[in-house]
């Protein structure tokens, strides 16, 4: 039955391409995944789906394509609006059981960060004053983007 369920929230999770549904449709159809998974106390497992099944495959994707960070960081803020599972998981105030999905915090941006300081841990570097400031300031942008997209009660 999880692999199922799990294939479900893959699918419709990355947004469902293949299936000719609405946006809203898949965001709904998301949202009765996770409370399968939240009757279920499974919610770490949707985070861990979440970022092996929908986020690494964007990030190796956009990094093979593009390779540098500032890439990464657009088409990450992108996904931040576009991605289904994210976009259900706002809905706090009308679910209040999706407050037990921390996919952000739990998933999105460690994984990012793991992700800099793997693969360009030059980017804080000093030694170019010029590109460590430009790469501050855009991740500075960043997680105010990051920070506004996560779920609030109020």
């Amino acid at each position: 039955m999880f692999g199922k369920l799990e294939y479900l929230l893959e699918v419709y999770g990355s947004g469902a391409p293949s299936l000719k549904i609405s946006r809203e449709d898949t965001v709904i159809n998301v949202r009765s995944l996770l409370q399968m998974y939240f009757e279920l106390h499974r919610e770490a497992r949707a985070e861990e789906i979440f970022v092996s099944k929908i986020l690494k495959p964007k990030c190796t994707e956009v990094l093979s394509r593009k390779g540098n960070v500032i890439a990464l960081l657009e088409e990450i803020e992108s996904f931040l609006n576009e991605c289904p599972i994210l976009a259900a998981s706002r809905q706090v105030q009308r679910f209040p059981w999706l407050a037990h999905f921390h996919f952000i915090a739990n998933g999105l941006f460690p994984y990012l960060i793991n992700i800099f300081l793997k693969q360009f841990p030059h980017i804080w570097s000093p030694s170019n004053p010029d590109q460590f400031f430009t790469n501050w300031k855009r991740v500075e942008v960043f997680i105010g983007n990051v920070e506004d997209s996560l779920p609030s009660v109020e």
